[in-house]
């Protein structure tokens, strides 16, 4: 079998929402960033989980859970730092311990969409599908397709297409002009370690290699970037329970 190790990045001193790595993720009665640790560490197909962050509380909790604390320099700790240097950091300091290391399970802080049997799952469709660089949780939002989608160039705030008007159908205000649409929730991404550290695949995400397997989450799980997502995942979740 493959040798799965899972990296949490979190970062302390949030911008778009404070503190939301730390807020309380009601449902599960712990801070939002050890939602997704609990379950890495719960999952029988990862072998050991790691964080790389700088929140006090990280570490607080690590006598309590199963994971390891890779200390976060403060170069890496700005607001303006870009994610893969992070999560390469991470992943170069668990191939230092675990040179036989096939895949990397990457979670993030401010998500608690994740449980260890969507882990286990994922890991297995990348394990029993080799030609798939990688497997990334997603959501279905066909709303937010981009021919709904507009930008503001002025000033003034005037609203234009982002689209140029010739890529549009006849049908371009359908929600469902594009097909079903997908966009990567926050929960996790399962990657070859090859194809993580060569970073050469399709943007957004090169690190994800250029053949990516969709694993389908309610459209309720959700990356925390706004106050409205955080209300919206939490009363969600108190109602699964």
């Amino acid at each position: 079998s493959m040798k799965n190790i899972a990296l949490m990045t979190a970062r302390a001193g949030s911008q778009s929402v404070p503190n939301k790595n730390i807020l309380p993720c009601t449902a599960k009665h712990v801070p939002m960033f050890l939602s997704n640790l609990d379950a890495a560490s719960k999952c029988d197909r990862i072998h050991h989980t790691y964080t790389c962050s700088d929140i006090p509380l990280v570490k607080a909790f690590q006598p309590q859970y199963d994971y390891t604390c890779l200390f976060r320099p403060p170069p890496l700790c700005g607001a303006d730092i870009d994610h893969y240097s992070v999560m390469r950091y991470g992943v170069d300091a668990i191939l230092h311990e675990h040179p036989d290391v096939d895949n990397i399970v990457l979670l993030l802080g401010n998500n608690c969409g994740c449980t260890s049997a969507n882990l286990d799952l994922a890991i297995r469709d990348l394990e029993d599908n080799m030609d798939y660089d990688s497997v990334m949780s997603v959501g279905l939002f066909n709303q937010f397709n981009p021919y709904r989608a507009f930008t503001s160039p002025d000033p003034s705030g005037e609203m234009q297409p982002f689209l140029h008007e010739d890529m549009f159908p006849k049908n371009a205000n359908d929600k469902n002009a594009c097909g079903d649409f997908y966009f990567f929730n926050g929960s996790f991404w399962v990657v070859k370690v090859d194809v993580f550290l060569a970073n050469e695949g399709h943007p957004p995400y090169p690190w994800l290699g250029n053949k990516i397997k969709g694993y389908i989450l309610d459209s309720h799980v959700q990356e925390i970037d706004s106050t409205w997502q955080y209300n919206l995942v939490t009363e969600f979740s108190n109602l699964q329970q």
